[in-house]
């Protein structure tokens, strides 16, 4: 951030790291315990967004619109437009390897009270809303400069584990968990080359949520 954005936030009082930990604990317990996908999705959403609220002075809102430097702009949608339709296809051919897993997918997603009604909205949710609000609290309001590995790359991955268990073997989770503290990092480290700016960060999220909803949605047609 700049220095006209530090200044600002000095004497605010910085978030507990306890928030770090609760969205994997509500995510954990809605999938494990209580098995239901649409109130794992408003919990985990709903603690990130009430936190957002609670320590929204500390948030310099401009960095959802600083524009990137227009020639990075540019080379990193050359890149996803590339790399984002061959993971999707990648994800999608390797699930239907496993025969019979696009029906054990579409029975699991029910069982969970993902019905396929309702799995639109869903995926806008997953879409629109998710990277927005995991962009806010995970390289927003927890941001860190650090190169190396840090806290939120983390516990920015270990939700997805309990929210990709339900659905495939737990060595194949961690793998997945394992592979998003990576792309957490990368994250962070576009939001700190780019003084902050969270756009680009935004985009290759969106985008990474988007492909995987569309295998999801070709497996399960």
């Amino acid at each position: 951030m700049n220095g006209d954005s530090e200044s600002k936030l000095l004497g605010q009082r910085n978030p507990h790291r306890i928030w770090l930990f609760v969205p994997t604990l509500v995510v954990a317990v809605a999938m494990l315990s209580i098995r239901h996908g649409w109130l794992a999705m408003f919990a985990f959403h709903g603690v990130m967004l009430g936190a957002l609220i609670v320590h929204r002075r500390r948030l310099d809102w401009r960095m959802l619109y600083r524009r990137p430097s227009g020639f990075s702009l540019m080379i990193h949608l050359a890149a996803a437009a590339v790399t984002i339709p061959l993971f999707s296809v990648a994800v999608f051919a390797y699930a239907n390897s496993h025969g019979g897993y696009a029906e054990l997918l579409d029975a699991q997603l029910s069982r969970y009270h993902v019905p396929a009604a309702s799995r639109l909205w869903f995926a806008v949710q997953l879409c629109v809303l998710n990277p927005l609000l995991e962009e806010l609290f995970w390289r927003g309001l927890f941001f860190s400069d650090r190169m190396r590995p840090a806290a939120t790359d983390v516990c920015y991955a270990a939700f997805h584990y309990f929210a990709l268990l339900p659905f495939m073997p737990a060595l194949q989770a961690a793998i997945g968990t394992l592979a998003l503290v990576g792309f957490g990092y990368a994250l962070r480290q576009l939001a700190r080359q780019q003084n902050g700016s969270l756009v680009l960060p935004l985009l290759w999220h969106a985008l990474g949520d988007c492909a995987i909803v569309a295998a999801i949605a070709r497996l399960t047609h």
